[in-house]
């Protein structure tokens, strides 16, 4: 084995003791700090008459000694929360003009919309960007407007676990190249020199990949996203805001039939196509017959 291998493999492994290494001495710097942070001296307390009485331990404190703990949450959790909402309303118009104002007024933006309008209903379909801490007003003030909520559905995904891992792992491919930039410092021969870089190369390839994840998390979980749907129904002539089985099976009756002139039109301009396959078809049987001919007359 070459020497500057040796180093190689001699650095990865160095930069994987140090790393957990490091992660065992903070965890028990901070189990030691937490320890005298909430430690009371109950015995010192007690030793003096004079003093007032002694308050029991915290419930917590009585958790931890049960053995039964649970950790404490972290703080600034990172969740991507989302919403899919569909609302039906009387006045289209009027409905659509609260809507941008609520959306407005609660620094939200529209990030698509589609308006189509049928025979029986007029809608619009839109997806809304909202800042993570305005979701819930938000979501309030929409489906406060007037108008009958149909559909509400919320999600929500946390990410603060991922987060955390992918940046420890980040944090060790920095600490591997940087160990292996030195090595690149002390090669001499031109095939080192490339083998290292190519691994230097390969390990920024993955800490960009690594750093956009982050980011990516970071910005769902910052901002929100509300899916909603809002139509009013029109009214038709008969009476009825919606069509009824037997209608619908007209219609699908009366589209397919259209279907079938359709495709009678376009068969026809094809006419050019079908006659070369008719002449085609009728080349082949009578060559056939001429071959069957010639076999029983042998």
């Amino acid at each position: 084995m070459k020497p500057l291998h040796v180093i190689m493999l001699l650095a990865t492994l160095a930069v994987a003791c140090s790393t957990g290494a490091n992660q065992e001495t903070a965890t028990a710097d901070v189990q030691q700090a937490e320890g005298q942070e909430n430690k009371i001296d109950y015995a010192a307390a007690a030793a003096d008459s004079t003093a007032a009485p002694v308050p029991p331990p915290p419930e917590e404190e009585q958790v931890l000694n049960s053995g039964n703990a649970i950790p404490p949450a972290p703080f600034n959790r990172q969740i991507i929360r989302n919403a899919q909402v569909e609302m039906e309303c009387a006045d289209f118009k009027s409905f659509s003009a609260q809507l941008y104002g609520v959306v407005k007024s609660n620094g939200a933006w529209l990030d698509s919309e589609q308006e189509t309008q049928s025979d029986y209903r007029r809608q619009n379909v839109m997806t809304i960007k909202v800042p993570v801490a305005k979701f819930d007003a938000l979501m309030q003030a929409i489906t406060s407007l007037k108008g009958d909520v149909r559909e509400k559905k919320t999600n929500s995904e946390d990410v603060t676990n991922a987060i955390v891992d992918v940046q420890g792992r980040l944090e060790a491919k920095r600490q591997t190249r940087a160990r292996y930039m030195e090595l690149l410092k002390q090669a001499n021969k031109m095939e080192d020199i490339l083998q290292v870089q190519a691994q230097i190369n390969s390990i920024t390839e993955e800490i960009e990949s690594a750093t956009f994840n982050i980011k990516n998390m970071q910005a769902q979980a910052a901002v929100s996203t509300i899916h909603l749907t809002y139509y009013q129904p029109i009214e038709t002539p008969n009476g009825y805001n919606e069509p009824g089985v037997f209608t619908r099976m007209l219609d699908a009756l009366a589209k397919g039939g259209s279907g079938i002139v359709e495709l009678s039109i376009v068969m026809l301009t094809l006419w050019p196509l079908w006659l070369v396959v008719g002449g085609l078809i009728f080349w082949i049987r009578k060559r056939r017959a001429a071959t069957s001919v010639v076999k029983q007359s042998s």
